[in-house]
């Protein structure tokens, strides 16, 4: 039988039964036998009440054991799941229904929409009954295993799908890249809306470590992180570089091994601090996105390495840089096993999936170069997408929103850095006085609260270049001065 992610875990479950698999602050814990117990639940709740011919079932659900069980019991149904994040507006979790087809979605009360067609109330299932069916590990094989959105270059969010195949590749060789075992501890810290989450868990839960779910309010609590880590021995964790700047001042003891930073570039500032306070700790980058099943190059950071610094392609997959200029640098094209299926709506991949070598690859849109020990440097984005707490997010997805706000003439969006940090800042040219509170709204109501920006700014009219052009460098140094 070919390898699949539940073949894996149900392994891990016979050598591990009653080993403890999650942990939670305000749950406990819970055993791989419970955790594969309550997944087959999970996964003949499914398989009784969802048509066979659906492919894709939505997950509604807050950081939870109930979530990763939902997770798993969705694999073992021989579907693939979908992050519906209970925190984004209702319109956007409307749209990703829509676009994938979603009618079922594993939820609870608290989570519920009016228009999921077939909510199945996690909370209500009973786990005290007789399942029909546990063979589900035969269920899969290389068909999809999930589907996350992500901002398309147009600025609507694309359905990446992801094979099993696609997604075992990373997991297998980042389990064997960092030497994981049944006596590693994780800590969970990317929501599984993005695709970082995916290694987090099922590279714990394949290997037979503990996976250690953060609460979604403790996110951004500096004190309470370095509790965690201290508290559950914690031996490694996935962070973006700006949270990791902030949190690298707060961990004293600990039992870390290493830790992963992707995301966001990388500067020798970081590298240093954190050798000063943890020089025992490997620190490690990692590079990719949802289109190439997450981390596609890797690499040990140290102060010999350069600035932006993402490492090498992994196992099993290529990188190729193209167009390249007389500073060797280009748009970085990935192939291999490891690049996603495609876009759920196939008119979205226009020209970034395309065919090299004889495999499918995927035109990244970030210029990189390469390092002095053959690795790769990340210089920029090709195109409007920018990153803020790791974060992709497309200026052109929240001037989209604006524009439909009769009163504005003109949106420009930019990235203003004030105090070496990033500020998301929207500047609106309208006669009309009263304009920023209604632009507020609409961001709001329409946008993930990552999208909406620090500062709205209302111009009368915007400064601009002899040839017309909107003069960005006045603006930001507009707001500069005003902050």
């Amino acid at each position: 039988m070919r390898k699949n992610i539940i073949s894996i875990f149900k392994k891990q479950v016979i050598h591990n039964q009653d080993k403890c698999a999650l942990i939670s602050e305000t749950q406990g814990s819970m055993t791989y036998k419970e955790l594969d117990m309550i997944s087959d639940y999970y996964a003949c709740e499914i398989k009784e009440r969802v048509n066979t011919n659906e492919k894709y079932i939505g997950i509604c659900l807050q950081r939870s054991f109930e979530m990763i069980a939902a997770i798993i019991g969705i694999l073992k149904a021989g579907k693939a799941y979908v992050p519906l994040d209970p925190s984004y507006p209702t319109e956007r979790i409307k749209f990703y229904c829509q676009t994938a087809r979603i009618k079922t979605v594993l939820c609870n009360t608290k989570t519920a929409t009016q228009f999921f067609e077939n909510p199945i109330d996690v909370d209500k299932i009973n786990l005290n009954g007789r399942c029909s069916d546990t063979s589900f590990e035969f269920c899969r094989k290389t068909e999809d295993a999930y589907l996350l959105f992500t901002s398309g270059s147009t600025g609507v969010p694309k359905g990446v799908m992801v094979s099993q195949e696609s997604i075992l590749n990373t997991l297998l060789w980042r389990i064997e890249y960092y030497g994981l075992t049944n006596t590693d501890i994780v800590l969970q810290v990317p929501s599984i809306s993005f695709s970082s989450s995916v290694e987090d868990i099922f590279s714990t839960l394949l290997s037979g470590g503990e996976l250690v779910l953060l609460e979604e309010s403790d996110l951004y609590n500096m004190k309470k992180l370095s509790y965690l880590l201290a508290k559950y021995q914690v031996t490694h964790f996935l962070m973006v570089p700006s949270l990791y700047n902030y949190l690298v001042n707060y961990i004293e003891e600990c039992a870390l091994r290493f830790v992963v930073l992707a995301g966001e570039p990388i500067t020798r500032d970081l590298i240093i601090k954190h050798n000063t306070k943890l020089g025992k700790v490997t620190l490690f980058v990692e590079y990719g996105m949802t289109e190439t099943s997450v981390g596609c190059t890797a690499g040990k950071l140290t102060t010999e390495k350069e600035d932006n610094y993402i490492g090498f392609i992994i196992d099993n997959m290529y990188g190729k840089i193209i167009e390249m200029d007389e500073n060797g640098i280009g748009e970085l094209v990935i192939y291999g096993v490891g690049v996603a299926k495609g876009y759920i709506n196939a008119a979205d991949e226009k020209n970034q999936f395309i065919e090299y070598e004889g495999e499918k690859a995927f035109k990244t849109g970030d210029y990189v170069r390469r390092a002095s020990d053959g690795g790769y440097i990340y210089v920029c984005r090709k195109d409007k997408q920018i990153k803020i707490n790791g974060q992709r997010i497309n200026l052109s997805e929240i001037n989209n929103i604006l524009y439909t706000i009769k009163e504005i003439e003109y949106v420009v969006t930019l990235p203003v850095e004030v105090d070496s940090k990033v500020h998301l800042v929207s500047f609106l040219e309208s006669t009309k006085g009263d304009i920023v509170d209604i632009a507020r709204i609409s961001i709001e109501r329409s946008l993930p609260k990552q999208y909406w920006p620090r500062s709205i700014i209302h111009m009368k009219e915007m400064p601009r270049l002899p040839n017309g052009k909107i003069d960005t460098y006045s603006l930001k140094e507009y707001y500069i001065a005003q902050y």
